[in-house]
């Protein structure tokens, strides 16, 4: 069993490009174990948040439950 954890800003650096949900940070925990040498299952539970535009005070919180599989070919 292992654990999995990332923070990840985004920001538009190009002020030509008007994007929505600009300045977004992401958080992610997750729990993994390997079930063979081919066989790999990790959980996780992602936080993203950020606003419609940058001057906007709109703020969009998404709460993510993600079930990754991963197999080895070789």
């Amino acid at each position: 069993i292992f654990l999995t954890g990332s923070i990840e800003f985004f920001r538009n650096l190009d002020k030509s490009i008007t994007e929505n949900f600009n300045n977004r940070i992401r958080y992610d925990v997750g729990v993994g174990t390997k079930i063979s040498e081919t066989l790999r299952v990790e959980l996780h539970y992602l936080h993203q948040d950020g606003r419609a535009l940058e001057q906007d005070s709109f703020a969009r919180d998404e709460n993510i439950i993600r079930l990754r599989l991963f197999y080895k070919f070789n």
